[in-house]
């Protein structure tokens, strides 16, 4: 068994925290944990979650097939559009701002998928703050941000001992990292506009 360092799951935390902590300081995001968020800032990070989804979700989940992960669950772009009706808000246009980040094979989506993934961590923090800010719910406009509800740290280990089976099937961990790392990336850039 390889020690944990040289998994995946872990070469992908430590090579991407760079990129992950740009992320994290973007103005955008930072104003989701705020009490002072307005619901026009909070449409607006909505709309970028929205964008970056639509531009990756399928066919990330799409090449992932066959990782033995339940995907069907891990659609993220249903919850958003639940929020933004819950909202009363108009879906936005699928118009794509986004770096093109290529999803050519199964490293490159399980990148993508590691992002993607590890976002639904951080947003049970954010879904709390929502609540106390703007009276957000699971059911009334913060679906995303609560995801899988009380399953998010399993389906989490589930993403982790994806990344590792397949690291140890020949998978490519620098191709994963270079990915995720395009992928906070976009991301950033997002929300940066």
């Amino acid at each position: 068994m390889p020690s944990t360092d040289t998994l995946a799951s872990s070469q992908l935390k430590q090579q991407t925290a760079s990129a992950h902590r740009g992320l994290d300081t973007q103005p955008l995001l930072r104003e989701l944990l705020s009490p002072q968020l307005t619901l026009a800032r909070y449409v607006e990070a909505l709309t970028v979650f929205y964008g970056f989804y639509s531009d990756y979700e399928s066919l990330t989940l799409r090449r992932c097939a066959g990782l033995g992960l339940d995907l069907q669950v891990r659609r993220k772009l249903p919850l958003l559009e639940r929020d933004f009706a819950a909202l009363g808000t108009s879906l936005p246009s699928r118009q794509s701002v986004g770096l093109g980040v290529a999803i050519a094979d199964q490293d490159q989506a399980l990148g993508m998928l590691y992002v993607m993934e590890g976002s639904t961590l951080g947003g049970q923090v954010i879904a709390r703050c929502l609540s106390q800010s703007l009276g957000l719910t699971e059911s009334y406009g913060a679906a995303y941000f609560h995801s899988y509800g009380s399953a998010v740290v399993p389906r989490w280990q589930e993403t982790q001992a994806a990344l590792n089976a397949f690291q140890a099937h020949g998978g490519s961990v620098q191709q994963m990292v270079a990915t995720a790392i395009l992928a906070f990336t976009d991301l950033e850039s997002r929300l940066k506009h």
